[in-house]
């Protein structure tokens, strides 16, 4: 298999699973050695893994040279296993001499190898020796091991690399499929294997601090910088004194760490450090110093670093936008509705704009939606994003899901609180959107769109056409479930909707927009403000006017959605809300001999807003607040 491949679908196809598994799971130690790598040996870290294919493995990781290894040998080597399926397990170590491009070979220079024929611990570590210690050279030396999957009957048969839910790091994974090795290092997480190191002791506190980040807070309040370390030391970091610089005016603080830092090599960790935040709202740059840990200064002096950060008048919710570009006649669109489905039942903060621009026959069609996507099933999030695809997303750990949180987890610029109501006649809906500015938004624009829920037809107009319907439902599970979104796997043989083409319900469809047709920008508009000021946009969208569509809606579940843009037409916050009822308009009463009546002075509405008798003889789909009625 092409090494880009197999890179691509390891770093598509790591999912967040969790063991249950005992004490005696944890990696053994080996006399005379110390534990090096970037797992602890606990697998209870173990979150990222999956390779699901029938082939021949190897996976590595380089244990750079520096004081703490000089001299030092690697005795043995605990590799991480989900399942028992594995023949031929073999262990290697090799000097290093290029890192450069993907067709670097660990095993190129092999210094020693060791074959293993025992039990596989399955949900735990297997360990095997070397025949001899193995020096570690001056440039560093490559560990790993390779091996057979022997079947692909299960989930954890399936997870056949195991890594550990960490940041990605120089030096931590290398992939082999076949004969290629790639360095996968910054494309998915550190392995899970662990080389036990001889002929070497580890410092009291050895430090380095590889980065810092301090999100966005509140003006003048308590804020975080997270400071990402390093630690090759032989006590566990349980305090740190430090120091924060911003405008020139430098304060030092001590604190103790709710989570240490693990004694040992590697051990990677994240310091939340507090500091009182800049009066001043708006952007601000600072500077973080580590000076000791636990009291102690560290072996190798600690470089500072510098970060960014903004603050704000206060901090809401961000609701992030997903827009997707879909279609009845889009052959792998199943995926997109997947994705959205499962981030709108499991991500509060979802807000779905589902475009059915695909084909044209689609009963669900809205041509004249913004030309903002490369295809279908394609989503852009918050539009700050390039269009990425519905369901993998940037190919990150979990899909979609990842590009999700990443965005999402951004500060919001606005506050905006949504009311949405259908007109008189009930031919429109009037919308309106008070925005509060919380930091400095340049140009704003903003934007409103009609989405609604539950729409289904059994037409030919609505039928989904599914690629996957002549697959089974197994091998979908296998090939292309991504992190808990196994609904795809419905669409195969023997699923809930195992055909070519199928009728399914559909959610967060856009079916009115304040976008002009030909530019593409919104038509509804808002005055700029200053930081604190609150401003109003009010904007009416016409109910669509097609049968098709008007017979599948439901009124109950209309939705009107409002985002506001900056300059970049990046969004900054969004809302959503349900379209409510004009005021007047009550529910038709039914009595106890099943007779309705119509409150004097009330009205009812069809779908397309004509007014209707209250009278049982007029066999029709009635709206009253909010409610059907036939």
């Amino acid at each position: 298999m092409n090494i880009r491949k197999f890179i691509l679908i390891i770093a598509v196809l790591c999912l967040g699973r969790q063991y249950a598994l005992g004490q005696n799971s944890l990696a053994p130690n080996v006399d005379g050695t110390v534990a090096w790598g970037f797992a602890t040996g606990d697998p209870a870290e173990w979150k990222y893994t999956n390779v699901r294919m029938l082939t021949r493995i190897g996976v590595a990781m380089k244990i750079p040279y520096d004081k703490t290894v000089k001299g030092a040998t690697v005795k043995a080597i605990s590799v991480p296993f989900v399942s028992d399926n594995v023949s031929k397990l073999q262990i290697f170590a090799g000097a290093t001499f290029s890192e450069e491009g993907d067709s670097f070979m660990p095993t190129d220079s092999v210094l020693a190898t060791a074959s293993y024929s025992g039990t596989i611990h399955k949900g735990g570590y297997t360990t095997v020796f070397f025949d001899e210690p193995v020096a570690i050279p001056t440039d560093g030396l490559f560990v790993g091991y390779t091996f057979n999957v022997t079947r692909l009957q299960t989930t954890e048969d399936a997870e056949a690399v195991v890594m550990v839910d960490i940041a990605r790091a120089e030096h931590s994974l290398w992939l082999m499929s076949g004969t290629s090795w790639g360095n996968n290092s910054w494309t998915a997480y550190p392995t899970a294997m662990l080389a036990h190191v001889a002929g070497t002791s580890l410092p009291d506190v050895n430090i380095t601090l590889k980065g810092a980040e301090a999100p966005t807070a509140p003006a003048g309040s308590t804020a975080v910088v997270n400071a990402s370390v390093v630690s090759n030391s032989a006590e566990p970091i349980t305090a740190v004194t430090y120091t924060v610089e911003v405008g020139g005016t430098a304060q030092t603080y001590t604190q103790t760490l709710a989570t240490p830092v693990p004694a040992g090599f590697k051990r990677r960790g994240t310091l939340p450090l507090t500091f009182q935040a800049p009066a001043a709202i708006g952007p601000y740059e600072g500077k973080l110093t580590l000076t000791a840990f636990n009291g102690k200064a560290s072996q190798k002096a600690v470089a500072p670093v510098s970060f960014a950060s903004t603050t704000l008048g206060r901090i809401v919710e961000r609701h992030s936008i997903v827009e997707e570009s879909t279609g009845t006649g889009c052959l792998y669109c199943p995926r997109g509705w997947v994705a959205m489905e499962y981030l709108k039942q499991h991500e509060p903060h979802f807000i779905g704009i589902s475009v059915h621009n695909y084909n044209g026959d689609d009963a669900m069609v809205c041509p004249d939606y913004p030309n903002i996507f490369t295809g279908s099933p394609t989503s852009v999030i918050d539009r700050k994003n390039e269009p990425c695809d519905a369901y993998y997303g940037t190919f990150g750990p979990l899909g979609i899901r990842t590009d999700f949180a990443t965005y999402n987890a951004e500060p919001a610029d606005v506050d905006i609180q949504l009311s949405a109501t259908f007109s008189a006649d009930g031919n429109s809906v009037n919308a309106k959107a008070a925005v509060e500015y919380l930091g400095e938004v340049a140009s704003p624009s903003i934007a409103f769109v009609l989405t609604a829920d539950s729409l289904r037809g059994n037409t030919a107009l609505w039928r989904q056409k599914n690629t996957w319907g002549s697959s089974s439902k197994e091998a979908i599970l296998l090939t292309e479930a991504y992190g808990g979104m196994n609904e795809l796997g419905e669409f195969g043989a023997g699923g809930k909707y195992g055909s070519n083409e199928v009728f399914i319900h559909y959610n967060d469809v856009c079916i009115a927009h304040s976008f002009h047709p030909t530019t593409g920008k919104s038509q509804a508009q808002i005055a700029a403000g200053t930081t604190g000021s609150k401003v109003e946009s009010a904007y009416t969208l016409a109910l669509p006017t097609r049968n098709v569509l008007l017979q599948a809606l439901h009124r109950d579940q209309i939705y009107a959605v409002a985002f506001v843009m900056d300059a970049d037409g990046k969004v900054c916050n969004a809302a959503r809300v349900r379209v409510e009822e004009p005021t007047g308009l009550n529910v038709l009463r039914t009595t106890d001999n099943g007779q309705q009546t119509e409150d004097k002075g009330q009205q009812t509405y069809d779908l397309a807003g004509r007014r209707l008798t209250s009278s049982p003889a007029a066999h029709t789909l009635r709206i009253s607040g909010g409610k059907k009625h036939f």
